[in-house]
């Protein structure tokens, strides 16, 4: 079979379409180059086939490839002057408007939406406050549609949608159903079903982890390649955790990969969550903190404001041991993370 002039084979047994290999190979240069190119901002044919290890012919055929697409376009701000010998390499980018991804975070008395171009910049961001009976998982998802649909409508037709994504501190399975989320009270609940019952016009419609989520956001953001293992600790009103490992989120059999939050450490806590008793997340989620500041005499009403008050140590290990609470900040640096032998430890409060 050929399909705009690519070998497609069929197989009868899983009816799983393969492509040829040629077909194959040109795909994964193609997400290499794109990879790239986003990594680096903008960047010249030259410099693509140098890094990539590609000719110049086969980097310049992906990349006019790409450009008919209108997923890359030439920028015109200045030349490659060290592309070698003959003129100087213009420079590609990736189109911002050749897409636009939604995204979705259902918090703990919140809902915040954000738009993005295709080179990952925010065009548009609303936050929605829930009242206890919007928490309810039909009321929460039909907020979700509702306002994502009026964003798309606010940026206007200029960008075409290419997917959404719903995150929610819980454990979430591949078909999207939310196995359990107990600060919000959500049990079983197929989330991503009622999202798509509410968006079909959405192409691409994925549910994921916060942390998870997160994880993958900070590695992105930081556009540069990322090998080896990564611990990524996400402080919110509970506290999760993501794995990644070469590039690749860590998820375990079921799911429960970095759920560091609920590790039981001890018979109570300083406070009382819809998370058990005693776990680390009653110690160093946010309310925690709070509640352990407050014990030992202080008075920040706010996590953002004891953050600012020791942002300036420097030290990690300090950090979490005052902050933290002593034995489970360390906990955390001492035990877990060594447990992992991690090449890099990313932590960040909400």
């Amino acid at each position: 079979m050929h399909v705009n002039g690519a070998s497609l084979m069929l197989r009868p047994q899983t009816g799983v379409i393969t492509m040829s290999m040629p077909r194959a190979v040109r795909h994964i240069n193609e997400m290499r180059v794109l990879d790239a190119v986003f990594r680096h901002g903008r960047i010249s044919r030259a410099g693509i086939a140098r890094e990539l290890g590609l000719t110049r012919s086969t980097a310049g055929s992906i990349v006019a490839a790409l450009a008919a697409e209108g997923v890359v376009t030439e920028d015109g701000s200045g030349e490659d002057r060290g592309a070698g010998t003959g003129r100087p390499g213009t420079f590609v980018r990736l189109n911002p408007r050749h897409g636009l991804f939604l995204g979705a975070d259902i918090g703990v008395g919140r809902i915040v939406v954000a738009a993005l171009d295709f080179q990952a910049s925010p065009v548009a961001v609303e936050e929605i406050a829930l009242t206890p009976e919007d928490m309810a998982v039909d009321s929460a998802i039909a907020i979700v549609a509702s306002h994502t649909r009026l964003l798309g409508e606010r940026i206007g037709p200029d960008y075409p949608l290419r997917g959404l994504c719903l995150t929610v501190p819980g454990v979430i399975d591949g078909a999207g159903q939310v196995l359990r989320a107990p600060l919000l009270g959500w049990h079983r609940q197929p989330v991503l079903d009622r999202l798509s019952e509410l968006l079909p016009d959405v192409p691409v419609l994925i549910a994921e982890n916060d942390a998870n989520a997160f994880a993958i956001a900070d590695t992105y953001g930081a556009r540069r390649e990322v090998a080896g293992t990564e611990i990524h600790i996400f402080l919110d009103a509970g506290v999760g955790g993501a794995i990644i490992n070469n590039g690749q989120i860590l998820r375990g059999q079921d799911g429960y990969a970095g759920e560091f939050g609920h590790i039981i450490l001890a018979d109570q806590g300083f406070v009382r969550s819809a998370t058990p008793y005693g776990s680390l997340e009653s110690f160093i989620g946010r309310d925690a903190i709070l509640a352990r500041f407050r014990h030992h005499g202080g008075s920040a009403a706010h996590f953002l404001y004891l953050f600012e008050l020791i942002q300036h140590i420097v030290h990690v290990e300090f950090v979490l041991h005052q902050a933290l609470g002593g034995f489970f900040g360390l906990f955390l640096v001492g035990g877990v993370l060594r447990f992992f032998n991690q090449r890099q430890y990313v932590a960040h409060a909400e």
